[in-house]
């Protein structure tokens, strides 16, 4: 089954991850918007796909050169067809798991879910190496996403056993919640960061796309 679609900057591409139960493997792929052939990307239990702000180069998680099971983030240039794996650069050294993986503006820091018995939300400087955590809800909180403003932090948390969605700002700590139509999945930033898109609930279907300002 194929989850976790990411369009690309320019509209053109749609990446997202797979797997396969008869091989047991998972891996990124992409496919034209269009319509076409899926390309494979990379293997090697990659997943939590995410672009560029310029489209030029992709992350993910995978446990690639790492211990079974754990997840670190990478990052490799975008050449669909092409043999880039080396040219794969590795981002975070992780003592468990590190997921979700949204790059700002310049690539210079990233936010991404730190995953030790439950998720939570760092961001990591990749010139200094700082890292910070970003989220401290009682809970699980996961699937961040960075608005193209590099102030606001969109993300997932279960406080009060309830899944929500939420906004941080990053410069005043101050943090809201979104009021969304029903439980709100995976939601993540227009490339303008003026509208949020997520999975929602629907009286006639399981799950549709909702998209608000």
């Amino acid at each position: 089954f194929d989850y976790q679609p990411a369009w690309s900057p320019d509209g053109r591409w749609v990446m997202y991850g797979s797997y396969d139960p008869n091989e047991d493997t998972v891996g990124i792929f992409v496919v034209p918007a269009d319509g076409g052939d899926p390309i494979p990307l990379f293997g090697e239990n990659a997943i939590s796909p995410a672009w560029s702000a310029d489209g030029e180069s992709v992350y993910f998680a995978s446990s690639y050169r790492g211990p079974e099971g754990r997840q670190n983030l990478w990052r490799m240039p975008f050449a669909p067809g092409e043999d880039v794996s080396s040219r794969l650069q590795r981002v975070t050294l992780g003592t468990t798991s590190d997921v979700y993986p949204s790059p700002s503006t310049d690539e210079r820091k990233h936010a991404f879910a730190y995953v030790h018995l439950v998720p939570i939300v760092w961001r990591l400087d990749r010139a200094t190496g700082d890292l910070v955590q970003i989220t401290d809800l009682d809970g699980t909180e996961n699937s961040p996403h960075l608005n193209v403003d590099g102030r606001r932090l969109l993300f997932q948390a279960d406080r009060d056993g309830i899944s929500k969605q939420w906004i941080r700002d990053l410069e005043t700590g101050e943090l809201q919640p979104l009021q969304t139509v029903g439980t709100a999945r995976l939601a993540r930033w227009s490339p303008d960061g003026e509208r949020i898109a997520y999975g929602c609930d629907a009286e006639d279907r399981d799950q549709v796309v909702c998209i608000q300002r």
